[in-house]
């Protein structure tokens, strides 16, 4: 676990909660424009009503890493895992967090403890964040790379379709900014209006 003096870097670097919160909102709408269907290819995933009075944002590669960030009234907990990573002893790094909030991932994500490899989270009113497990690792930076730098979206995300993006049309969405037809068909000409709506309503993305 983070002591004082020996916060690993990655620590500092994460913003606050309500950042975080907001970047995984717009991550998650630009994949539901630009991939409607099916949802498991998305890599970002946001659930306004995931459970009562939380909300849950989950990112994948498809390539056996991935992410969850719960977000509730006693504070936000993120787990990752690497699929390169060595398997934690137990306790792991989940076992380290505050039970409040440990209990949003054991109980409801339900994902098994060894395949956790890092844990993060910030208690309400907490004016810093704790972490537990290979916090200083690349493979771990890499797993939190989009809600850290927002900017690798559009490259990533034109690799991946093999298309170029409008960075118009992507700021839009990173800014929260209300959907448009315009914006809509500059990122995803075919995508179905109902389907964006009904994507909003699930993500929770402002109107």
């Amino acid at each position: 676990m983070t002591r004082l003096g020996t916060v690993p870097p990655l620590a500092l670097q994460l913003p606050a909660p309500d950042t975080i919160r907001a970047r995984c909102i717009a991550l998650a709408m630009l994949d539901a424009i630009l991939i409607p269907s099916p949802l498991a290819e998305r890599p970002h995933e946001y659930r306004t009503r995931w459970m009562r009075g939380a909300s849950l944002a989950r990112w994948h590669d498809g390539l056996g890493n991935h992410r969850h960030i719960a977000f509730s009234p006693a504070g936000v907990i993120a787990v990752a895992h690497s699929a390169d990573a060595p398997t934690p002893t137990r306790p792991g790094p989940v076992d380290q967090a505050p039970y409040s909030l440990q209990a949003l991932i054991t109980a409801s994500v339900r994902i098994p403890a060894d395949e956790h490899t890092f844990c993060a989270w910030r208690t309400s009113g907490a004016t810093a964040w704790s972490t537990a497990g290979e916090a200083d690792s690349a493979d771990v930076r890499y797993l939190f790379e989009s809600v850290l730098d927002t900017g690798t979206y559009r490259t990533d995300t034109e690799n991946y379709l093999d298309r170029t993006l409008s960075p118009q049309a992507i700021e839009a969405v990173l800014s929260l900014r209300p959907l448009t037809g315009d914006t809509i068909s500059a990122l995803n000409p075919t995508v179905e209006i109902a389907s964006v709506l009904a994507d909003m309503d699930t993500i929770g993305y402002p109107r």
